[in-house]
């Protein structure tokens, strides 16, 4: 008898794609000090010089990380119903 994989991993995995795409969409949507002041955007900021600019740079990448996670989790459930049971 063939042991049924655990799914939790991939699980997980998703929910840190999907939650760290709306951090990024909703500090962006909220100009969020905290995010956008942080020392690891600051290659960023000397590049891009408008904040607004910025700001929906991060809101595309939040969403298309969002869109990423639900991509991923539709996948992972067409690839359960194909499974032998």
């Amino acid at each position: 008898m063939k042991e049924a994989t655990s799914l939790i991993p991939h699980y997980i995995m998703l929910g840190i794609f999907f939650l760290s795409g709306a951090v990024c969409f909703i500090s962006a949507l909220a100009n969020a000090k905290w995010f956008f002041d942080s020392q690891s955007l600051n290659f960023f900021k000397k590049r891009i010089e408008q904040r607004m600019t910025l700001r929906i740079i991060y809101a595309i990448i939040g969403i298309l990380l969002m869109c990423l996670a639900l991509y991923f989790y539709y996948t992972l459930q067409q690839a359960i119903i194909k499974l032998p049971h």
